[in-house]
Formats: structure tokens, sequence, C-alpha cells
């Protein structure tokens, strides 16, 4: 997503269920992304998410 003319990039969590944005972050980078996942979840949420990743990553 963009804003303004300038291009200038955010990054942007949603509940894709929900269809809700649970957390938006200024920068569209590896670490703002980081950032806002560590803001937004707990570690075992984190721990969870990766779980599920992997197990799509599987498939293919």
């Amino acid at each position: 997503m963009s804003y303004k003319k300038g291009h200038q990039y955010i990054t942007v969590i949603s509940d894709s269920k929900g269809g809700r944005v649970l957390e938006v972050g200024k920068d569209r980078t590896l670490s703002a992304t980081e950032e806002l996942l560590e803001k937004t979840f707990t570690n075992q949420q984190l721990d969870e998410m990766k779980v599920r990743l992997w197990r799509i990553m599987e498939i293919f």
C-alpha cells in the first residue's frame, strides 16, 4: 500500500478471517515486520504461526 505521490510504503498486519487491521507500521522492511509481529503477538502465538507456515510450505 502506498500513500501520497512519493510511494512510501507501510506494513499491515491483518486478521484475514475477521477482515480487520491489527497493526500498521511505517516501513516495508524486515525489521519493521519483525517489530510489528513482536508487538502484536505473544511468543506462543508466533511459534504456532511458524508451525502452520512450515506445514503449508511442506506441501510445495
